[in-house]
């Protein structure tokens, strides 16, 4: 076992830590906490993109479909009637499922920082538990769109070594999304690293 303030090994039947002092019971507390903040209309605006693409995919499909049935029964309806039903249809229910499920997930997901480790647990359907110890990550980014500007959101990015890059972003490492006051959370990240970097 080892303390999760300053790192120091400890007897599994100690109660304090032989280097700082502190109480063992203390040791299991993380020092940050962060959990993605859910904004409906922020994850609205964000699924626009999402919603056009179904909403005309559905059209598109359905009604070519439509489109031959009718042909083939030879029904009394317009043939693109499909079309427009299942446009609707998908216009509506894309942001309901995508919302719904971002929020499950959200709710399942929960960064825990340690001075000398990162824990977390994320996904829905299928989750996924890690710790990375706060040595291996060497640089730690914020970003902040305009929408998210206007929640006061931001992505927190933890850069690992196997983290690489494409048209200056990264594409691996750890992203924590939607992190509430995302300035002072990141400067509080930033800080927690770099002192069990410098060993403190």
């Amino acid at each position: 076992m080892f303390c999760n303030n300053c790192g120091a090994e400890i007897q599994s039947d100690a109660q304090y830590c032989p280097r700082c002092g502190i109480a063992v019971g203390e040791n299991t507390k993380p020092r940050i906490v962060i959990r993605p903040f859910f904004t409906p209309l922020n994850v609205l605006i964000s699924l626009i993109p999402l919603q056009i693409f179904f909403t005309l995919w559905g059209a598109v499909v359905f009604g070519i479909a439509g489109f031959f049935l009718i042909e083939y029964f030879e029904l009394a309806i317009n043939p693109w009637v499909l079309g427009l039903v299942f446009g609707i249809l998908f216009f509506i229910f894309t942001p309901v499922v995508a919302t719904y499920l971002l929020l499950q997930r959200y709710s399942r997901t929960e960064y825990r920082f340690y001075p000398d480790r990162l824990d977390y647990e994320e996904g829905f359907y299928s989750t996924q538990h890690k710790t990375i110890g706060l040595e291996h990550i060497i640089e730690v980014n914020m970003m902040q769109g305009f929408w998210k500007r206007l929640f006061d959101l931001g992505t927190i990015v933890l850069s690992t070594a196997a983290t690489g890059e494409k048209a200056g972003s990264p594409r691996s490492g750890i992203r924590i999304p939607d992190v509430q006051r995302p300035h002072e959370t990141y400067r509080a990240v930033k800080r927690l690293i770099e002192a069990r970097k410098n060993g403190a």
